[in-house]
């Protein structure tokens, strides 16, 4: 952003961008049957819109109304902060940061529940979890709800194949949470 808009030059490759985008969807096959069934299906709840848009609405995106939506999400959607390691909380607090939930005590509670001595060894969060899985070494998988699997269940999968506990526990602020397995302890 540039005084506090988007670039007009910038805007204008990422719609040529976007319109090659949602054009080659025509051309795979596959991708143009499952991308209509699945709008027909949804309809035009959230479910239903192709993740890119449609060629017809770039037309109507300006850089106010594109500076404007930008600065509705900022100001008003729920953002998650994570902080980890050593830091001034109340320093963190004092920013110009408002409706801020401090829940990094959340992996503070955990590490204490399991005996986990270092907070590093806690990755919260669907997408930390699912690369715990993929990318580390597990020990154990924390889930709020093992019937949400719309949300979880390739963690459920993928911790079936690994051979990999998924307790439910009582999360506040997450869906699931990987636990790393310290090697050079006893967990």
């Amino acid at each position: 952003m540039e005084n506090g808009k988007f670039k007009e030059e910038y805007l204008k490759v990422e719609k040529e961008n976007l319109s090659k985008i949602i054009k080659s969807k025509i051309d795979d096959k596959d991708l143009y049957a499952y991308e209509t069934c699945i709008s027909k299906m949804y309809g035009d709840n959230g479910f239903g819109l192709y993740k890119y848009g449609y060629l017809e609405d770039l037309e109507n995106i300006t850089v106010e109304n594109l500076t404007e939506h930008y600065n509705n999400l900022i100001q008003n959607s729920k953002m998650d902060i994570f902080i980890s390691g050593d830091f001034d909380e109340k320093y963190i607090i004092e920013q110009k940061i408002t409706n801020i939930e401090v829940n990094y005590k959340e992996a503070e509670e955990i590490a204490e529940k399991f005996h986990i001595k270092d907070i590093n060894f806690i990755k919260p969060g669907i997408g930390e979890t699912t690369r715990v899985l993929l990318r580390r070494v597990p020990w154990k998988i924390l889930v709020k709800n093992k019937t949400e699997k719309i949300y979880i269940g390739h963690i459920l999968e993928l911790a079936k194949e690994k051979g990999i506990t998924v307790e439910e526990y009582p999360l506040k602020y997450y869906r699931a949470c990987g636990l790393i397995k310290n090697l050079n302890a006893d967990i």
